[in-house]
């Protein structure tokens, strides 16, 4: 998992030397093991800043600062070290880069059942939540998770109270349950679609309940096709909307017990084009149907709309 690096407003005192060769094999170092916590600076600041580079310096930096996510200019976050001038102290990516390489391999990806959950959840999903703008989680078997209070995880992610969370999830209990949209009746569905409403408000109640959270969060609930939307994911997004994916085999169901019960991997992946297929897929007519969406800021219930059970609505 990424290291959280402070980075100052000149992105050319992030290096000791501005030649290309030295910047080629540094940034192909960090690119990957980093998020950058920007000081005062956004991305588009930090770009003006090299205009006068050479050539070659300047589309290296550049590129580091487009592959690289940050946080968005404002945001709290407890950075790991920090890049560039400080008060007359200079760090830069020469001296720092295995420091944030080490940084990043002690967050191994690889849990194992002998690790606290709490602690797995902090040096790997934490480390993305603590820092993005807000998180989109595609599970179809989550808000099962939420109705049978198995829901640890979601209620240390919602605790950062910035973080915008999304879930698009079925409404079933478990496996068992069959739900049709021709057999099965509507006030069924709408009864279930209010338990799935009281469910989550209760979790918010135990971490979004003071006058001072504000924080976004919405059910995305839908009937999915036999057999497709098996895979779970999660899509943190940063400063600008870049965002990293990860997948879990079980989702955040691996979290829901004191120890991690089974061997699980936290898979990333970075690349746009890779993490954007994830939501078309899950809006595909082919693969789901959807039926209602439910917001909330903070613990409020804010709407709840529905083309298929309208009267929900009125709920």
């Amino acid at each position: 998992m990424r290291t959280l690096v402070s980075v100052s407003d000149d992105p050319t005192e992030w290096f000791e030397k501005l030649d290309p060769q030295g910047l080629r094999l540094l940034i192909s170092q960090i690119r990957q093991c980093a998020i950058f916590i920007p000081s005062s600076s956004g991305k588009k600041t930090l770009r003006k800043s090299i205009l006068g580079l050479s050539e070659a310096s300047r589309d290296l930096i550049s590129e580091l600062i487009e592959q690289v996510p940050m946080a968005s200019v404002g945001r709290q976050v407890n950075y790991d070290t920090k890049i560039g001038l400080r008060q007359n102290e200079l760090s830069t990516f020469d001296s720092k880069a295995n420091e944030i390489m080490n940084i990043s391999q002690l967050r191994s990806e690889m849990a194992t059942t002998e690790e606290p959950s709490s602690a797995v959840f902090a040096r790997t999903i934490g480390i993305l939540a603590e820092s993005a703008d807000r998180v989109e989680i595609f599970d179809k078997y989550l808000v099962s998770s939420v109705m049978k209070n198995r829901h640890w995880a979601l209620g240390w992610l919602l605790d950062y109270k910035d973080l915008q969370v999304s879930l698009v999830s079925e409404v079933s209990k478990s496996t068992r349950e069959i739900w049709d949209l021709n057999s099965t009746s509507n006030l069924e569905w709408e009864n279930r679609i209010s338990e799935i409403r009281d469910s989550w408000g209760k979790l918010l109640n135990l971490h979004r309940s003071s006058k001072s959270d504000q924080g976004l969060s919405s059910i995305h609930l839908i009937k999915a096709e036999q057999g497709a939307l098996r895979n779970r994911f999660m899509i943190f997004y940063f400063s600008e909307n870049q965002p990293i994916s990860l997948t879990m085999s079980h989702g955040l169901e691996d979290l829901s017990r004191p120890k991690m019960r089974e061997e699980t991997q936290f898979a990333l992946e970075w690349k746009a084009d890779k993490v954007t297929s994830i939501p078309i897929s899950w809006q595909s007519d082919k693969n789901a149907k959807a039926l209602a969406t439910l917001t909330w800021r903070g613990s409020k219930l804010q709407s709840i709309s529905s083309k298929e059970f309208p009267a929900i609505q009125t709920d």
